[in-house]
């Protein structure tokens, strides 16, 4: 949670496109609506957790980061970049195992990975600048097989597997000067597109270019989609897009007459963004079994929004108290970040810079969780982060 609003502007490769000025944000209909409304609350972790928490140390490679982790079995799968590539695993107790695929040019290395997926019993990846879908497989551990994106959807920034082996792309920046569309059907089996959605409007790809993961996700059965400024969550059903979670429309809506002008440059926009008085940059948006969890900014500060499914109900928080781990309060962008959920599973990545911050502190290390304290000891500055697991009450 404490990562600060990254921006990324990707490059745009045709320019010139006039902007479509039918392509608007379409409300989202949908049996649940929620409210995001921004307070100076505070969340106790314990209101959302059980007292059960799991740390995961990675050990004999060093990481410049952690991104993602999933969890399969005994095996851990972990996002982050090192000399030896770009995805590894790990065994259940965290020592290192072999990575995914190595970084280079070969028939079973890649030059960079955008996205990972776990399904069934295998990792997916979205790499070579989103022009490649790689399956790895857990069972042997071994590289299976990649295809390459159709060019229709090139470049791809996210995708998912529907459960009948087609794939869902997301293709969020216009590349073509004819009419394109940010969600994609792919049938590799028969090589062809089998449906999209939701026409891309080639302008607005320009300057909002928000730094995101998993906007396509998994839950069961469904395949859901999200985006920055879109006022819902959608998912895929018997080859349709339909709403299921719509956002309520409120003085903190950034409304469309303000978000799609012809005016806008990268920098101009997020300008307005800082300073408009509405929600801007909602993204981190994970499901569990029973929260949503994801961020946004209002103005400069960042807010944690929770969804409880079981009583519909959105709340907001710019505080975090954390009675499980750290024993301290602080916002929400200094705070640990989430990296992923699984089930009733949230993971978050702890710092030794964050760690380290703290137990310099004055009364440091006070009712700190003892496991947290003991592994402080022995980590430096070269220490991979630390993986915090909580699980929903």
């Amino acid at each position: 949670m404490r990562i600060l609003v990254e921006i990324i502007l990707l490059v745009v490769l045709l320019t010139g496109c006039s902007r479509q000025q039918s392509v608007v944000r379409d409300n989202i209909k949908a049996n649940i609506h929620v409210s995001f409304i921004p307070r100076e609350d505070t969340v106790s972790l314990s209101s959302i957790y059980g007292r059960k928490v799991d740390i995961l140390t990675l050990d004999s490679i060093v990481l410049a980061s952690v991104s993602k982790v999933l969890r399969y079995d005994s095996l851990w799968i972990v996002k982050g970049k090192s000399a030896e590539g770009g995805v590894h695993l790990f065994s259940n107790k965290g020592h290192y195992l072999k990575p995914l695929l190595r970084w280079g040019q070969g028939p079973a290395e890649v030059f960079d990975i955008w996205a990972m997926k776990l399904y069934q019993d295998a990792v997916y990846l979205l790499a070579n600048a989103g022009t490649e879908v790689i399956k790895y497989s857990l069972l042997s551990q071994e590289l299976e097989w990649r295809f390459k994106v159709p060019d229709e959807v090139l470049s791809a920034t996210d995708f998912e597997l529907l459960s009948d082996g087609k794939f869902v792309f997301l293709k969020s920046v216009a590349r073509k000067p004819e009419k394109e569309y940010k969600l994609y059907v792919y049938n590799d089996q028969k090589r062809q597109i089998e449906g999209c959605f939701l026409e891309l409007d080639k302008k607005a790809g320009d300057y909002i270019s928000f730094s995101q993961t998993d906007c396509l996700y998994r839950m069961g059965d469904k395949i859901r989609y999200y985006e920055v400024f879109r006022n819902g969550i959608c998912q895929l059903v018997n080859g349709d897009l339909e709403g299921y979670i719509g956002f309520v429309n409120n003085k903190y809506t950034f409304p469309e007459d303000e978000l799609y002008q012809d005016s806008y440059t990268f920098e101009t926009f997020i300008e307005t963004c800082e300073n408009s008085n509405y929600i801007w940059g909602h993204r981190n948006l994970y499901e569990g079994n029973r929260f949503i969890s994801s961020s946004y900014n209002y103005r400069n500060d960042m807010y944690w929004n929770l969804i409880d499914k079981f009583s519909n109900n959105s709340h907001s928080y710019k505080w975090v108290r954390d009675d499980l781990i750290l024993n301290e309060t602080s916002l929400v962008e200094e705070y640990l970040s989430m990296t992923n959920v699984q089930g009733d599973c949230h993971y978050f990545t702890l710092s030794y810079y964050n760690l380290d911050r703290l137990m310099q502190q004055e009364d440091a290390g006070k009712d700190i969780m003892p496991n947290i304290a003991h592994l402080y000891k022995t980590m430096d500055d070269g220490s991979n982060d630390l993986v915090v697991c909580l699980y929903e009450k």
